[in-house]
This record gives C-alpha cells, structure tokens and sequence, in this order.
C-alpha cells in the first residue's frame, strides 16, 4: 500500500493489509552513532545485488517501516510551477507534464499539513504560488549558517530557508546529531512510517504485517491481480484481496513484476519493467577555512535556487544546491580518500538539473 495515501483511507471502512518487508526500526546507540552509520554500515540490508557485469555490491536500501525515509534528509520540497512544462535542460528536453502545477497545488498543501513542515515562503525566486502557508515556522539557521545566508546574500543571490519535516527541539532531545542520514526512531523526524501512516493506523480495519517478504504476484484471467505471495517470519503465505497496490519502490516492484506470472513477467507488455531507471546525480562540495571553524550540530537548513531555471550554458538550467548536515571525520573516512581534510566550514550537496 502506498504510504501516502493511508492517512485518506483511514475512516473509509475498507480492510486494509500492509505487507511490509522490514520491522520497526528499533531506537538503539547506533541510531546516532555516525562510526555504526558511515562506517559500519550497521543499517545497510544483509543482501548482495549484482552490476551487469557480475560485480556484487550492497545496495543503498533500507528495509524497514518507513524504507528509505527513514534515513532521509526530511527536505519536503514542492516542484517549481515550470518544471510542469516542456524545458530544454544540457542533457536534453523534459517534456510538459500532462498537467500544470495548479492541478497539485492543494494536494501539496495537504502534504505538508500531513508531514507538519517547517519553513517560511517568500525568499526563493523560483518559489511557486503557495495558496497555504507552511504549517510551521523554519527550523533554525545556527550561527555559522546564519553567517553563511549573509554572505551569500551579500554576494547578490537569494539564500532561501529549506522546507523540512523535523521538529529540531524533539530531534535534538534524542541525541545532538543531524538528521541527514540517521535514522529515525519516532523523534522529530517526519517519514513515511511517522507522518501518514502513524494516524491510519488508528483505524482498526488498517493492519500492518511486518516481516512479510513479497515474492510474487498471482494474476487469473485478464490479468488481474488475485492473490500476493510473500513469506513471512519463514513461512510462506498468500493473501488474495480485491485490490492490490504494489508499493516496493523502483528496484523491488519491477523485480516483484518481473519474478510473477510463472516466470514471464507481469504488466510488461513494453518490455520497460526494470529499464529506464534514474539515477540521482549529485555531487557534494567542502568548503574548507582553517581559521573559521563551524560548530554547527544540524546545518542543514539553508537552500540556493537561483541557478534552479536558468544560468547554464545559454542559459539552461543549472540546479538546486543545498547544505548537507554536518559531516564529520567518519562520514570523509566512508566516502573520500585518506587525505582528505577533516577540517571544514560548511558542506553543500548540488544538484544538477535534469528535467523531472
């Protein structure tokens, strides 16, 4: 069951099963230890994929209530009023959506109410027309990025405060540790297990099955999905609901899709199942002063759009660039060479832009 949704059904009066392949994260030491998160990789599934060549690698999967957004950077940000339409981006044309942004303006309001979002409107040249306001004032700039806004301003550009789902006083309660990257076990983070389906799960038609691997999809004439496959805690069980809404994210349901129909494949008339996939291309950049020193815990409150449509060559769009929270040694150790500095003022994370 898509998670976002959950919250609509709650009250509905319809029986719902959540299959979830993961357990409730549990609040430990590790959660805010960046040696057992960086390094360790303590929370890193216990799975090998495979490149095309054979080469084995452990993916960047998460599978616990809530998946991927429990490590996630907890940045709610809306699309832009022109990534609707056609764009000419450096890597090609981002074709219209067959919709403006005006048709979802609503529903990113209800969005944000759902994930209680902090931030302040009115800083972001590209920023699109908000009809509500964010439910929440902006979490704090410390004073090392409060000087960071400065300087940019001053620059000329238009430092904007980054919409997030963090309660900071809550966060910083459990442990003095940014939230970018760390698991969250229930304090101040908003996720996919915190936010949507922490109400619906009120509901006591809405049942949430954990540990419950999904393997394949059984469909009966003309195609119709009539019974889901999955193990759980070792033994194998079948469900057969009316409706079936496959929610395993990019990788696990076109491989889901792919394992069902005896073999064959499911809804893969196109062949596409598992092709075409995205990569989020990023890069992250370390802004190094040996004199200045920042004592930041957090950081990460502070965006720059004013590359987002245009500043390219000709004037394509470039991207959005954000902070980073703050890194420490161990998190350079995990993802840079030995002399690398472990030293630095602020970190920032660019994104290129490549149509949506």
């Amino acid at each position: 069951m898509e998670r976002r949704s959950l919250s609509a059904l709650a009250g509905s009066g319809a029986r719902i099963a959540i299959l979830e392949r993961g357990e409730r994260l549990p609040d430990t030491p590790e959660t805010r230890s960046y040696r057992s998160i960086f390094v360790d990789g303590h929370f890193r599934p216990k799975e090998m994929w495979r490149e095309p060549d054979g080469t084995a690698f452990n993916p960047g999967n998460f599978y616990f209530v809530g998946g991927n957004s429990k490590l996630f950077g907890a940045v709610l940000l809306r699309y832009r009023a022109e990534d609707f339409t056609e764009m000419q981006h450096l890597g090609g044309v981002s074709p219209a959506w067959p919709f403006p942004y005006e048709k979802l303006e609503p529903w990113y309001g209800k969005a944000e109410r759902l994930f209680e979002v902090r931030g302040e409107l009115g800083q972001d040249p590209t920023e699109p027309v908000h009809t509500t306001p964010y439910p929440h004032g902006p979490v704090p700039d410390e004073p090392a990025i409060a000087r960071a806004r400065a300087e940019l301003k001053a620059q000329g550009l238009h430092p904007a405060t980054l919409p997030l789902g963090v309660d900071i006083d809550a966060w910083l309660a459990g442990g003095r540790t940014p939230w970018d990257g760390f698991p969250n076990t229930g304090k101040g983070k908003k996720d996919a297990e915190s936010a949507p389906p922490a109400a619906a799960l009120n509901d006591p038609n809405i049942e949430l099955i954990t540990s419950a691997h999904v393997e394949t999809l059984e469909a009966g004439p003309g195609g119709r999905i009539e019974a889901v496959h999955y193990t759980h805690n070792g033994e194998r069980k079948r469900l057969c609901p009316k409706l079936v809404i496959l929610s395993a994210g990019a990788i696990n349901s076109a491989a889901i899709l792919l394992r069902s129909g005896d073999g064959k494949g499911l809804a893969n008339r196109s062949d596409q199942v598992g092709r075409n996939f995205m990569n989020h291309n990023c890069s992250a950049m370390l802004a190094i002063n040996p004199f200045q020193r920042n004592d930041s815990v957090y950081q990460k409150t502070l965006m720059l759009n004013d590359y987002y449509l245009t500043g390219g060559r000709g004037g394509l769009p470039l991207g959005n660039v954000q902070l980073l929270g703050k890194i420490n040694g161990d998190i350079l150790k995990a993802n840079a060479p030995r002399y690398a500095p472990r030293l630095h003022s602020t970190s920032w994370l660019a994104m290129p832009s490549t149509g949506t």
